[in-house]
C-alpha cells in the first residue's frame, strides 16, 4: 500500500476476502500507522480477517544504523520472515 491517507479501501477489502491474516510493516510507531488504519477499515467493514501489526512499539529506543535498528524493532527481513513462519504455522 503507497499511502494512509488515503487508505485503499479496496485492495483492504480484497486481501481480507483472499486471506485469513493480513501482516503490516512500517518502519514507525505502530499507533496511528498502517496497521491501525488498516485495523480500523477492517473493523468498520465487519470483516473477520486477523491484522499482525509489526513496526515500533511505543516506547523509548537506542540509536544506531538503519539495519541495526530494523533488528532492535524486529521488522528486518528475517523477524518478517519468522513471522511469517509463526503465522502459517510452518
Amino acid at each position: 500500500m503507497h499511502t494512509i491517507k488515503p487508505i485503499d479501501k479496496e485492495i483492504i477489502k480484497n486481501l481480507s476476502q483472499r486471506f485469513k491474516n493480513i501482516i503490516t510493516v512500517e518502519e514507525h510507531n505502530i499507533i496511528g500507522g498502517l496497521g491501525s488504519a488498516v485495523a480500523e477499515e477492517l473493523s468498520y467493514l465487519g470483516i473477520n480477517t486477523r491484522i499482525h501489526r509489526m513496526g515500533i512499539n511505543d516506547e523509548y529506543s537506542k540509536s544506531g544504523s538503519y539495519n541495526f535498528m530494523k533488528d532492535v524493532h524486529k521488522i528486518s527481513s528475517k523477524f518478517i520472515f519468522e513471522k511469517v513462519k509463526e503465522i502459517l504455522k510452518i
